[in-house]
């Protein structure tokens, strides 16, 4: 199971009467147990627990699936059983980390600096250039 800063995968299904969720280790692994149904489970999923949202999607607050709402979905409340229909009928979804978003954000970061640094460099000139980067240095910004 995916810990810190590591990216979270799920299976989403949407039931008749409930939506449910599954964690997975990745979406390779699921793609591959589908591929190859000799892939044990538990090199797929993260954790055998069924979750539902009560109709709340994929990015709410998870509780437990009980046996009844198994049953009344899949016929079944064999969980393997559940799991299986859900990794075939779901929809695999893959969240990024917050290290993964950090990034993402710090690359726009520096992109903006650069293209505004860049242009106040070609509105001043070669004379202002160097007041301009002694005023950056002073502010932290160079």
């Amino acid at each position: 199971m995916p810990r810190g800063n590591a990216s979270q995968s799920k299976v989403h299904y949407q039931g008749k009467d409930e939506d449910f969720v599954i964690l997975v280790d990745d979406v390779k692994s699921v793609q591959n147990w589908k591929d190859d149904r000799s892939i044990p489970l538990a090199q797929v999923v993260s954790g055998f627990k069924i979750f539902v949202t009560h109709k709340h999607g994929a990015q709410n607050v998870y509780d437990a699936a009980s046996k009844q709402t198994l049953d009344n979905e899949f016929g079944t409340h064999n969980e393997d059983e559940c799991m299986i229909k859900i990794l075939e009928g779901g929809t695999l979804q893959e969240t990024e980390s917050a290290r993964e978003r950090r990034m993402k954000l710090w690359g726009l970061v520096r992109l903006i600096k650069r293209t505004l640094w860049e242009g106040m460099n070609e509105w001043l000139g070669r004379k202002g250039k160097q007041r301009a980067f002694e005023w950056a240095e002073g502010k932290g910004l160079a």
